[in-house]
């Protein structure tokens, strides 16, 4: 049992649970969104855990987004809702699609190198 994939699919349950709680993803946003992507992006899941994993990551995605409104505008009737829906679908797209082989396609050599 290889260690890295443990922690990946632990990083995704505990990610899940957070975002039913009440704003727990938003207070965990700096440690989860990292270890998402990083795991997204190498793709350290292999199967369902990896589908998982980039749901969260843009669940997690879209309630931060909602957060940075409601504290910076308030809350403004249609911005409210439609721009993390915006970013949630957005975010889908980009990692259900592999978007992720752009970036490696230009030798791109940012954090995950």
């Amino acid at each position: 049992m290889r260690l890295v994939p443990q922690l990946f699919k632990f990083v995704t349950i505990g990610s899940l649970v957070l975002l039913v709680t009440w704003g727990g993803a938003i207070f965990a946003a700096p440690v989860t969104i990292p270890l998402l992507t990083y795991s997204v992006v190498r793709k350290k899941l292999d199967g369902w855990w990896n589908i998982a994993s980039k749901l969260t990551l843009a669940l997690t995605l879209a309630q931060v987004t909602w957060a940075i409104i409601y504290f910076t505008l308030g809350e403004p009737i249609p911005a409210i809702w439609l721009v993390p829906t915006i970013v949630f679908f957005v975010a889908c797209f980009g990692f259900l699609t592999n978007a992720n082989r752009v970036v490696r396609g230009f030798r791109w050599r940012g954090w995950f190198g």
